[in-house]
């Protein structure tokens, strides 16, 4: 379909490869397929990867959502006027709105998270934390930034906190490694070995040369054995007082 100013610039079906009558299962399965493989952080980076990756985000939330899908099934000509909602200009209005927020999220991230690295640099952890928290609000499933609080969390030694902005990075994006390894780190600190193990070999389901996880798998086993030891050093002792 031309791009008009009337019609849709992008055909979302096609940016994810999947049919016009694809299922949710099926959109969403394609999505995070590609999501693995454009991700900036493994693909070939730069401004087009990063272009790349936020079309395809666009085109999941524009066909998860029911409404959403209805409009562009009606900028695309696939639904007559009948079935209601907003015209092909709204449609094309509304998605370029999203991917100028997506676009406006990548700035406003990369400059608040600029200053939360030299704020934590400086151990001053909790205005890291308040620079962040002012972007939450309105980006509460933006990976980046729950990383960057995490770290900021972290730094307090706040790690249940940590492992809740993870919690969704993963969610978000559970085909990026690097929060799972982060998510192990933070319940290793936190003592829960059983979690941190889950973690890193999520991780390592994804990226099974990720040195980070495995290094992680090693801290934990070692944590478990010394663990353990002490164990039978107290019952030992005990045993003998007894």
């Amino acid at each position: 379909m031309p791009e008009t100013e009337s019609g849709p610039k992008h055909n979302f079906y096609k940016v994810l490869g999947v049919p016009t009558d694809a299922t949710p299962e099926e959109i969403e399965a394609a999505y995070f397929e590609l999501a693995r493989k454009l991700h900036p952080d493994v693909a070939d980076g730069g401004e087009d990867a990063q272009n790349r990756f936020m079309l395809i985000n666009q085109a999941y939330q524009v066909l998860t959502s029911k409404e959403d899908r209805k409009e562009h099934d009606k900028a695309l000509g696939l639904a007559s006027a009948e079935d209601g909602g907003a015209s092909a200009g709204t449609m094309f209005k509304k998605a370029t709105t999203k991917g100028g927020l997506t676009q406006k999220l990548d700035d406003r991230c990369k400059k608040a998270i600029k200053i939360a690295r030299h704020l934590r640099k400086k151990g001053d952890f909790w205005q890291a934390t308040e620079v962040l928290q002012k972007l939450l609000t309105d980006y509460p499933r933006q990976p980046v930034l729950r990383r960057a609080l995490a770290l900021a969390a972290e730094g307090k030694f706040r790690y249940h906190e940590a492992v809740d902005h993870l919690k969704v990075a993963c969610e978000v994006e559970y085909f990026n490694a690097e929060n799972h390894v982060l998510l192990g780190r933070m319940y290793t600190k936190g003592k829960q070995l059983d979690r941190a193990r889950q973690a890193y070999l999520e991780a390592l389901s994804w990226d099974e040369n990720n040195e980070k996880a495995q290094k992680g798998l090693e801290r934990v086993n070692e944590l478990e054995s010394g663990g353990s030891l002490l164990g039978k050093l107290k019952k030992l002792i005990l045993g003998k007082k007894g």
